[in-house]
């Protein structure tokens, strides 16, 4: 579900917290909400995924970046991605896939490199809160954030490593996650100088 963050009455950010709730308290299949904003460089990526949101995607949208974002729930968009996603094999995963970057924001140097910046800030955060994290859920409500930020950025490694976490944190293992989130500090700084090296 696209979601304007903009909608009268109830934005974005509202409903997407009463989809949440629906769906927690009548145990349904979560949906995959997608922001749709023209904000992107003043800190929505964030909130959106602080608040339950899957994806971000920033106006004007490019059919590009529409499929590749589907794709996450229709694999028929994007068949490549979901096969290897479904064998789980990380073979041939680059640190960085930039063309996943500008896809979705456009060529513009100058902004590619804010967002980047943004993206290393943010994800540092959120790496810093996971090895923190006193809870299984809390572990897991940053992985997921951090996954959602790192597949928007083209961050293919990073991604997988959070929903590692995730998954890990989900089952209750609060031991197997936080390893997972130490050795991602090391991938992070890898990924971050991957995306300056094409920046």
């Amino acid at each position: 579900m696209l979601l304007d963050l903009h909608m009268p009455v109830l934005d974005g950010y509202g409903l997407t917290e009463a989809i949440r709730r629906d769906e927690a308290k009548h145990n349904l299949r979560r949906s995959g909400l997608i922001a749709v904003t023209a904000d992107a460089l003043k800190g929505k990526d964030t909130r959106c995924f602080a608040v339950g949101m899957d994806g971000f995607l920033a106006k004007p949208i490019s059919l590009d970046a529409l499929a590749r974002m589907l794709g996450r729930w229709i694999p028929d968009l994007a068949p490549a991605a979901a096969a290897a996603e479904a064998t789980g094999d990380p073979v041939g995963d680059p640190l960085f896939e930039a063309e996943s970057l500008r896809g979705m924001f456009g060529a513009d140097s100058a902004r590619l490199t804010a967002l980047m910046q943004q993206f290393a800030e943010s994800a540092a955060r959120d790496l810093a809160t996971m090895r923190g994290a006193p809870s299984a859920q809390q572990l897991a409500n940053s992985a997921h954030r951090l996954q959602g930020a790192a597949r928007m950025a083209g961050a293919t490694l990073l991604a997988k490593q959070a929903a590692h976490a995730e998954a890990a944190a989900k089952a209750g293992d609060l031991a197997a996650a936080r390893r997972t989130a130490d050795r991602m500090e090391r991938l992070l700084k890898q990924t971050v100088r991957a995306m300056h090296s094409v920046g």
